[in-house]
């Protein structure tokens, strides 16, 4: 029963932690007043909470469990005398290669042998100090109404950064992260592009064709997400080129016959889901760039990207529509169908993994990513992240 209880309480959380990284970046609300930062980091405490509460019913569990191993491991106990076992309360994962053993050592040392986790308390422990001494401590808690970037998210942040730290313990939880981070790129990227290209079907007040913001209302934002997203992009080039360089010698193999077939047809399936994907954004954004309430009277949406072009806190885009809320459930609809299909480029696939065809078809996806991300900066018009991503990049290759 235990081990049933902590592999819920883990599934809950990495399918929480995996939703957040795809929903936040793309998640907006035309239909409120803020439409992005409130939006997302509203959405993102919500996910956080959901995390920590199984996070703590897993340590609840644990521990309980433990505490029963501990009675039943002592001499005097019947059951012990009886010759029954008690549940172990670890569970073992099958093998993949690299398996991150428990941590069994006390909580304050697995914090403080952890150099970054330690710093990180000490900062949350500063804005904590800083909120309490505050002028208005009700805002710096709570953060200003434009953004919400108080007290309370940054300490979201932090959960969400030590549930990760303490729950992931295997290199594929790494890989399938890794991989929801990047397909929640694609149309967060194409959707800067698009605005570059002046087929926005969102008619947004400010110029989002000079400075792109895409789904994150900002051009300063668009292109600092993507600059953390890019490295990514290219660990994922680099490795799977520097396999194809490794084993050139399947080339002529790999190219006729079963295993042709085998990857022709995963590849077919994943541009099948990749339209799907794209073309079912396209629909949401045109289904609310058209919708008509039955009321016609002039609804104001605010635009942070109005806010940074023009320079005006009240600069909006106008939106035909009323005082009726239109079809919000449209955006969060499609988040949930990709993120469910997200899991098809994360399962085990049979002879595709040593199959040349099939990875050059995976170099070239990526190769695609990084350039579609490069425009997208490029388009921003950013120079803070485009500085960033230069040096990143500069301390990328060396570290690989």
């Amino acid at each position: 029963m235990t081990k049933k209880i902590i592999r819920t309480c883990d599934i809950v959380m990495e399918v929480t932690w995996l939703l957040a990284l795809v929903s936040i970046p793309i998640y907006f609300n035309i239909y409120t007043s803020r439409v992005f930062e409130p939006d997302k980091i509203t959405l993102f405490r919500s996910l956080v909470l959901v995390m920590l509460v199984a996070w703590a019913a897993k340590g609840v569990a644990r521990a309980a469990a433990d505490r029963a191993t501990a009675l039943a491991a002592r001499p005097s106990n019947p059951a012990r005398r009886a010759g029954k076992t008690v549940e172990a309360t670890e569970i073992i994962y099958p093998e993949d290669g690299e398996l991150i053993g428990p941590d069994t050592r006390p909580l304050f040392q697995q914090i403080f042998r952890r150099p970054v986790v330690a710093f990180v308390l000490v900062l949350a422990f500063i804005y904590l100090l800083t909120t309490i001494f505050s002028i208005v401590p009700g805002v710096s808690w709570w953060g200003s109404y434009q953004r919400l970037q108080g007290t309370y998210t940054f300490f979201s942040y932090v959960a969400f950064f030590l549930v990760l730290v303490f729950n992931i313990r295997e290199r594929r939880q790494i890989e399938r992260l890794i991989s929801f981070v990047l397909l929640a790129n694609i149309p967060v990227a194409l959707y800067g592009i698009l605005q570059h290209m002046q087929a926005d079907p969102l008619p947004w007040q400010g110029d989002v064709v000079f400075r792109v913001t895409s789904t994150m209302g900002n051009a300063i934002f668009i292109s600092a997400y993507l600059i953390m997203v890019l490295p990514l992009t290219l660990y994922r080039a680099v490795t799977t080129g520097n396999w194809l360089l490794k084993n050139r010698h399947l080339t002529g193999r790999h190219l006729q016959g079963r295993p042709r077939n085998n990857a022709l047809s995963w590849i077919a399936l994943y541009a099948i889901f990749m339209l799907f994907m794209l073309g079912l954004f396209m629909v949401i954004l045109y289904f609310n760039a058209n919708y008509r309430p039955t009321q016609s009277a002039q609804q104001v949406i605010t635009s942070t990207a109005a806010q940074l072009v023009n320079n005006s806190v009240g600069a909006s885009a106008g939106l035909t529509g009323s005082e009726d809320i239109g079809p919000w459930w449209a955006l969060p609809l499609g988040i949930v169908i990709s993120f469910g299909l997200f899991f098809l480029f994360t399962v085990r696939r049979r002879g595709t993994d040593t199959n040349f065809l099939f990875r050059l078809f995976e170099f070239a996806g990526y190769a695609v990513l990084v350039i579609i991300a490069g425009l997208t900066i490029l388009y921003s018009q950013s120079r803070g992240p485009e500085a960033g991503i230069l040096t990143g990049v500069f301390v990328f290759f060396p570290i690989i």
